[in-house]
């Protein structure tokens, strides 16, 4: 097999249909849908990948042969990652980046740190299928919002003991002697016997129905229970911080900080990892314990970004990962020589645009296209040729000391 590392590479990405994702109709698409140019179909549109992770990894055309980007990062190291990427110890594409996007709630969730990302994998590689941790960062891309970082605990106290809907819950933190604090308000949930919850949250819900005024916890409580009946997951309404992102905002999540997306579209951008530690509002595998090893319970705020625009039109979302960075580019063009060594990866959202070979050739860009730059490609250039053009890229930021 051969290939050519001196030119960008068209990427087949896949849709992941889970069940929470967005549904519609041909006048009012999906936002997947939308992008690719698809009809709708019956199935929610929930993810689509854009990366070399072995579950779901972009594909390349290469002469006749399909191939996926993590099979020809295999065999093409140096050219698709670069001496940057291997010099600080990767050997796979350092980020996945991901169109979310969401009707209905996702897990109240967390992502192990790198250390526990290696034992969760170890013990129960069924369940945590790499040992990479998971930062990652959501861009908004429609109005978005989400659940993210813990309340004040004594707040949180105070509003369930006002409510006396869920004595149950605090009667049994108290009554097994769980410590007063976060912590211990979330290991009493866990441990409250299922008949006891079931009870408790049917209970909730009926008086809470029967009410006129309602606090924007209880009001989500209960959208969070119509979705998922019987599930205490719905209880996080009151332990978490309620986030209501704009356009162009975005959030950074690093791991062990316990979230769940609510509703709207945005772009992902994380470590090229699949762990989750769920907690709630799931079908899937709960893991409490796990939760209550990783999680953050501080109340501490996530990192909300508005990105550094850098000149008009070309904004930057840095954090703290090295895994990762993201520029939004909206009528603005990419010139490969003002970047580093680095992978990475073009999706186009808006409009339309051609990507330069360093041999002068030249690639149309249209909506919904994602292209792959291997490190080695040190020239070229993405050019929008419309004023409503937006492309995003992702790439790694890695640096080796």
């Amino acid at each position: 097999m051969s290939f050519s590392s001196d030119r960008f590479w068209a990427l087949e990405n896949q849709v992941c249909h889970y069940a929470w994702g967005a549904r519609g109709d041909a006048a009012q698409p999906p936002y997947i849908a939308a992008l690719l140019s698809q009809p709708p179909g019956a199935l929610p549109w929930a993810e689509l990948w854009l990366g070399a992770h072995a579950k779901l990894p972009s594909i390349l055309q290469l002469n006749a042969e399909k191939i996926p980007l993590h099979k020809l990062i295999e065999e093409f190291p140096e050219q698709l990652l670069g001496r940057h990427c291997l010099q600080a110890g990767f050997r796979e594409l350092p980020f996945l980046l991901k169109i979310l996007s969401c009707d209905s709630a996702l897990s109240i969730q967390c992502h192990p740190d790198a250390a526990n990302a290696r034992r969760l994998h170890a013990e129960k590689p069924e369940l945590y299928p790499d040992d990479k941790h998971k930062p990652e960062i959501l861009l908004a891309l429609t109005e978005f919002e989400a659940l993210a970082g813990f309340r004040e605990y004594r707040q949180v106290k105070q509003q369930l003991r006002q409510s006396r809907l869920f004595d149950n819950w605090l009667g049994f933190q108290l009554e097994k002697d769980f410590s007063d604090d976060m912590p211990g308000l979330c290991h009493a949930l866990f441990a409250l016997p299922e008949s006891d919850c079931l009870h408790m949250l049917q209970n909730a819900s009926q008086e809470l129905n029967r009410r006129q005024a309602l606090s924007d916890e209880e009001k989500l409580f209960l959208r969070l229970l119509e979705a998922y009946p019987d599930d205490k997951g719905s209880c996080f309404a009151f332990l978490l911080q309620h986030h209501s992102l704009n356009p162009g905002q975005a959030l950074y999540l690093p791991p062990g900080m316990v979230h769940a997306y609510l509703q709207g579209s945005g772009i992902e951008c994380m470590a090229a990892s699949d762990n989750v530690i769920r907690a709630g509002l799931t079908q899937k595998y709960v893991a409490a314990e796990e939760m209550r090893k990783n999680a953050d319970f501080s109340s501490r705020s996530p990192t909300l970004l508005s990105g550094n625009e850098s000149s008009k039109g070309r904004r930057c979302y840095a954090c703290p990962a090295r895994e990762f960075r993201l520029l939004d580019l909206q009528g603005q063009n990419l010139r490969l020589n003002e970047l580093a060594e680095l992978p990475g990866i073009l999706l186009l959202l808006e409009g339309e645009g051609e990507l330069i070979n360093p041999d002068g050739s030249r690639l149309a860009a249209s909506k919904g296209s994602a292209w792959l730059r291997p490190a080695k490609l040190r020239q070229g250039e993405f050019r929008a040729l419309a004023d409503n053009t937006r492309a995003v890229y992702c790439e790694g930021i890695v640096i080796h000391p």
